[in-house]
């Protein structure tokens, strides 16, 4: 993988005080995108050289930004950015649930020129990579039961936690090139 892009447009959490607390979350990026910050380490599955982090305020009066974006530089010349914003008055469709709009574009590009996309095909989630009019799509085969869904019902149960399940090292590592100076 050479290029790992995402792009995400949210409503801002107007119900949930914490997400916009410098001092308890700090903005868009550490309230969702520092997931996708983890699936592009995942998926570069090579070591970080090099970060910039920007920061930007443009249509609300929050305590912090609403619009941030991180470029992570890989060893071999590979990147990740990723971009986040609540600065668009998307759609809330139940503030209780946190179900609102968002906009969410994805893709990869491996470094031979393969342009890697989910998409939605008949109902039916797919990888589909592209090169030069070559077109394959690949079905993406749905979790029977995630790692999270094994720790909610863990905790909910108040049973011991399962030994294979992540460490927190990774989380981590996810913070510390986030919060790097």
């Amino acid at each position: 993988m050479a290029l790992y892009k995402q792009d995400w447009l949210h409503h801002y959490p107007t119900w949930n005080r914490w997400a916009t607390d410098p001092k308890k979350n700090g903005g868009p990026f550490m309230d969702a995108m520092l997931h996708n910050l983890n699936a592009a380490r995942y998926l570069m599955g090579r070591r970080v050289v090099g970060r910039a982090f920007f920061s930007d305020d443009h249509t609300h009066s929050l305590a912090c930004d609403d619009t941030q974006f991180l470029k992570v530089d890989f060893e071999q010349g590979a990147s990740a950015h990723l971009f986040i914003t609540w600065a668009a008055e998307l759609a809330v469709y139940d503030s209780a649930k946190n179900d609102r709009e968002h906009i969410d574009q994805c893709f990869m590009v491996t470094d031979q020129g393969w342009l890697f996309r989910n998409e939605i095909r008949e109902g039916k989630a797919v990888i589909t990579a592209t090169r030069n009019g070559l077109e394959k799509d690949f079905p993406v085969i749905p979790f029977e039961e995630t790692f999270f869904d094994r720790y909610a019902k863990e905790i909910k149960n108040r049973d011991m936690l399962p030994a294979d399940l992540p460490d927190i090292c990774e989380a981590y590592e996810d913070l510390r090139i986030l919060l790097e100076n």
